[in-house]
Order: structure tokens, then C-alpha cells, then sequence
């Protein structure tokens, strides 16, 4: 059996640009991603800030602190949350990240 590429099987469909752009997402909805995926949490101060920008800039909208906290591995304790709720608003003040509406942002 031979397999053709993609490109060749679905000609009439449109062709996604990019990883994210084939994925549709509402603005509450937490995609969940997979535990390969997750990142750990760092354990300096200075290393979860970089971790928690680089998930920022990764994300398709505006998302919650329990969402932001669920892209690094380990359970999403009420700890955790306080201390990426803590960095957010560190951020925030340095004008890395917005707040709209309940939900954080890149502002990168």
C-alpha cells in the first residue's frame, strides 16, 4: 500500500498556516495539552518567571490562572496557584503580561 502526502489526498481543503491556526478555541474553553507536553515547574524564582512567559507567548487567547498553572506538570495546588498568580501580576507590573477581564495575557 502507498500513502500519499497530505496536500495530495485533500487538495480542495484549506491548508492550515502554522501549529495553533487548525485548532479553534473560545475564549473560556482550556484546551487541555498533552502530559508529554507539560513542562516542570522550576524551582528559582527567576526560572518560573522565563518558564511561565514562555507558556504566555504560547497561548491562543486570554486564558485563567488554573489554566496557565495546568501547562506545567505536577498537580495544580492552591500553592502553585498562588505563586503563578504572584509571577502574573509581577509581570503585569513590568508590562510582560495583561490582565482582561479575569484572564491573562502576553503582552508581548
Amino acid at each position: 500500500m502507498r500513502w500519499l502526502r497530505p496536500e495530495y489526498q485533500a487538495k480542495d481543503e484549506a491548508k492550515p498556516v502554522g501549529k495553533q491556526s487548525a485548532l479553534e478555541v473560545d475564549e473560556d474553553e482550556v484546551v487541555p495539552v498533552p502530559v508529554a507536553d507539560l513542562q516542570p515547574w522550576p524551582k528559582d524564582l527567576p526560572d518560573q518567571a522565563k518558564a511561565l512567559s514562555a507558556v504566555l507567548a504560547g497561548l491562543l487567547a486570554p486564558t485563567t490562572v488554573e489554566g496557565i498553572a495546568s501547562r506545567f506538570k505536577g498537580n495544580a495546588s492552591t500553592k502553585r496557584l498562588g505563586e503563578v498568580e504572584r509571577l502574573l501580576e509581577t509581570l503585569a507590573a513590568l508590562g510582560r503580561v495583561s490582565k482582561v477581564e479575569g484572564a491573562w495575557k502576553s503582552a508581548i
